[in-house]
């Protein structure tokens, strides 16, 4: 097909990707709140509703990626959007803690299916014109999601928690009905315009396992993982310590969101420029290190905005440029497949983060350790950014002209299409 519709399916997964955010970020901050203080659960159950919802998508990614490759990006996107909707729904009519266990599952479970597939959609949409604004625009619609959805689930409490998972379910029921009836099936080019060559999951499995960069880059991303974790454990415990009657706390990830949803184009924009990918995520991990270094080491409300907000930056850089890696070290046909294998880091990195963090507050209440936490994370930024620094500089990158493997001709639907 022309540009005209080419223009028109690129805005379409933008809305898709910003009414997901909508709905997703509808329910889930609010979820915890009502899971303590409105039925009184314990926090420790709580942790654990969490916590399946993060290993259920990033566990399940590792195979649903390589089946959303099989069965077509689009197609992977609905059925996940699908099981999603569910999880968000049933949430809505649980009333124990099994029920709501059961539907967090369900939550992440959709989330394995259909965010690798999203990426890959945008992936096959891509050229390299438009590539590093693409994932930068996903990226920052996903966290406009994350600035708006929570004011609307506030709104909707007011007619009861129950409404607010009704209305999360339909907003993705739209997104379901949108990728159905609007969205083209794009499907991979291989060698010389082919079709790649289908392969089974575990032959895809051997292939990136092969890969030694591929795997250094999953094992330094787990150990980022990790530390992204700690921005919302670290407000709350520094609130503690700083002034316990701060009722303003929402304000701090407010104002950073709006900050990092207004640069994030422009940062990115640079980044891809001036640096090299594997520059990009160092600088991003510098970012963390030295915002939980001032957020930890400062004793002052101000100090913990600042540390918020260039917390943030980091991450307005690392999730794009991570996200376009992935797709970098992908074989045609199999973006959806390494997106989910890089579950297993995310996992890693999300359980190691939490069970290393609350070893380190139990040992912070010592006042001789009450430091101990921040010297620890600012560390693991400093390990992270000379690894991404000095040992991944082979990294396959279209960022920079040099590294360029695709024709900058942005591809007509219809080659997409016939594949």
């Amino acid at each position: 097909m022309g540009e005209k519709r080419y223009k028109i399916v690129v805005l379409l997964m933008h809305a898709n990707t910003l009414v997901m955010g909508i709905g997703f970020f509808m329910l889930i901050p609010i979820l915890n709140n009502y899971l303590v203080n409105g039925l009184g659960m314990a926090t420790a159950m709580v942790g654990y509703i969490t916590g399946v919802r993060f290993l259920g998508q990033d566990l399940t990614s590792i195979f649903l990626g390589a089946v959303g490759d099989k069965i077509g990006c689009k197609r992977a996107m609905v059925i996940g959007a699908a099981i999603r909707m569910f999880g968000l729904l049933l949430c809505g009519f649980m009333s124990d803690f099994w029920g709501f266990f059961l539907s967090s599952f369900f939550v992440g479970l959709g989330g394995a299916l259909f965010v690798p597939s999203c990426y890959s959609y945008y992936d096959l949409l891509a050229n390299d014109q438009n590539r590093t604004a693409l994932f930068s625009m996903r990226e920052m619609l996903n966290n406009c999601g994350n600035i708006v959805g929570p004011a609307v689930g506030t709104f909707l409490m007011v007619m009861g928690f129950r409404w607010v998972c009704i209305v999360s379910a339909g907003v993705f029921a739209l997104t379901i009905a949108l990728s159905i009836f609007l969205l083209p099936d794009l499907k991979a080019d291989g060698e010389n315009g082919a079709a790649p060559a289908q392969t089974s999951a575990m032959e895809t499995v051997r292939t990136y396992l092969k890969n030694k960069t591929y795997i250094l880059f999953l094992l330094i991303t787990a150990i980022t993982t990790g530390l992204m974790s700690q921005k919302d454990l670290t407000i709350p415990t520094r609130i503690k310590a700083i002034d316990p009657s701060y009722a303003y706390v929402g304000f701090i990830y407010t104002l950073a969101s709006v900050v990092g949803v207004a640069v994030q184009l422009p940062l990115v924009k640079w980044c891809k420029q001036h640096l090299h990918a594997n520059e990009s995520l160092a600088l991003a991990n510098i970012l963390y290190g030295v915002g939980l270094a001032i957020m930890g080491f400062v004793p002052a409300l101000p100090a913990l905005y600042a540390g918020t907000v260039i917390f943030t930056l980091g991450q307005m850089i690392y999730q794009p440029v991570r996200n376009m890696q992935v797709t970098d070290f992908a074989e045609p046909g199999k973006v959806g497949a390494y997106y989910g294998f890089q579950g297993t880091s995310l996992a890693a990195g999300t359980v190691l983060g939490n069970f290393l963090s609350g070893y380190l507050y139990d040992l912070a209440e010592n006042p001789a350790l009450r430091h101990l936490p921040w010297v620890v994370w600012c560390t693991l930024a400093a390990v992270a950014c000379v690894l991404f620094w000095k040992f991944l500089r082979g990294m396959p990158t279209r960022d920079l002209p040099i590294y360029r493997t695709r024709a900058a001709k942005a591809p007509s639907l219809k080659e997409a299409e016939e594949g």
